[in-house]
C-alpha cells in the first residue's frame, strides 16, 4: 500500500476517486495498494489516486439563500430540513437551516448515498460521495477554486505549504463490516496494516453521538500521530472523518462540524448557534456555494 504525506493530501490538484479506500494517513487523499480483507465482502480493488486540474465541475453547487445572511439577522424559517427525495446525478443535498437557534451563516448538508448530514459554514466547498461503487467519500473544504488560482504556482502551493487557515475535512464510509464486531475492533482491524498502526483507539462524544478516535500513525514516521474520528452508521457501515490538516482537528469549526453530525436521515443535524470563522476568501451575496 502507498502511502501519502499531509503535504501531498493537500496538493489543490489532488482529487478523490469513487474507487479509493481511505484508511488514516492514506485517508488524507491517499488511494491504497491493498486493503485489510473484511468478513462479509472481498477486498475491494483499489486504484492510484488521479490528480486533476481543480475546475467548478468538480464541486456540487449548494442550494442556499439567494440574499445576504447578514451575521447578526436571523432568517426566517426555511422549509423542511429533512432531504429531498435523492435524485440521481447527484449524492448530496444542502438546505438552509430552519432551527431557530441555528446561526444563519451555517447550512445543512446530506449525503445521499449513507444518509448522513453535517452543518457546514455556507461557503465551504463540497465535493459528493459518488452514489456508484464502495467506500466512497465526500469531500468539504473551506476554501474555492478562486482560492486555489489565486494562490498556487503552475496548480502547486507555494514551497509545497498550503496557506494558513486551510482546512479539508473528507467523510468516507467503509463497508461490509462483521455487524456483530464492535467498532473499536473493527478500526483496530480494518485500519492496521504493512504500512500503518492504530496506535490507540479512544471512546469519545461528539454532539449526540459516540465515537471512536483512532490515533493511525505511518510506520515510516510513527513519532507523528494522524486522528481519525469514526462512527457507526449501521452494523455493517463506519464512517471515517479525517481533517487535513491534522493539527486542525481542534479548532472550533472542525469540531462544530463534528459535533453537528446526524448518522440518519430520522435525526436533525445539529447546527451551531455561533458563527463560523471567517471565510478565506469573498463571499458574494452573502452565503454561497463554489460553483454558482
Amino acid at each position: 500500500m502507498s502511502m501519502m504525506s499531509e503535504k501531498e493530501a493537500l496538493k489543490p490538484m489532488r482529487r478523490i476517486d469513487a474507487r479509493m479506500v481511505f484508511v488514516a494517513v492514506a485517508l488524507a487523499i491517499s488511494a491504497c495498494g491493498g486493503a485489510a480483507t473484511t468478513t462479509s465482502t472481498p477486498p475491494p480493488t483499489l486504484m492510484a489516486a488521479v490528480t486533476v486540474e481543480p475546475t467548478l465541475e468538480q464541486s456540487t453547487p449548494l442550494v442556499v439563500p439567494d440574499t445576504p445572511l447578514p451575521a447578526t439577522d436571523m432568517p426566517q424559517p426555511a422549509a423542511t430540513a429533512e432531504p429531498p427525495t435523492p435524485q440521481a446525478t447527484t449524492s448530496v443535498t444542502a438546505v438552509a437551516v430552519a432551527q431557530a437557534t441555528a446561526h444563519p451563516n451555517w447550512i445543512e448538508v446530506w449525503d445521499k448515498k449513507y444518509g448522513y448530514g453535517v452543518a457546514l459554514p455556507c461557503w465551504w466547498t463540497v465535493t459528493p460521495t459518488p452514489l456508484e461503487g464502495m467506500h466512497g467519500a465526500m469531500t468539504v473544504r473551506n476554501y474555492d477554486d478562486v482560492f486555489v488560482e489565486k494562490n498556487t504556482v503552475r496548480g502547486e502551493w507555494p514551497g509545497g505549504e498550503p496557506p494558513s487557515g486551510v482546512v479539508k475535512i473528507d467523510f468516507a464510509g467503509w463497508e461490509g463490516l462483521n455487524a456483530k464486531e464492535s467498532t473499536a475492533s473493527a478500526v483496530r482491524r480494518e485500519l492496521t496494516n504493512d504500512e500503518q498502526t492504530v496506535q490507540s483507539v479512544e471512546e469519545r462524544t461528539a454532539g449526540a453521538h459516540p465515537v471512536i478516535v483512532a490515533d493511525v500513525r505511518s510506520n515510516r514516521e510513527p513519532d507523528t500521530p494522524f486522528l481519525v474520528y469514526v462512527y457507526r452508521l449501521a452494523p455493517d457501515l463506519m464512517l471515517l472523518a479525517s481533517v487535513l490538516p491534522n493539527s486542525a482537528v481542534d479548532s472550533s469549526d472542525v469540531q462544530a462540524i463534528l459535533a453537528s453530525l446526524a448518522l440518519t436521515i430520522s435525526e436533525k443535524i445539529n447546527v451551531p448557534s455561533v458563527a463560523p470563522s471567517a471565510p478565506l476568501t469573498d463571499v458574494l451575496s452573502g452565503c454561497r456555494a463554489v460553483g454558482e
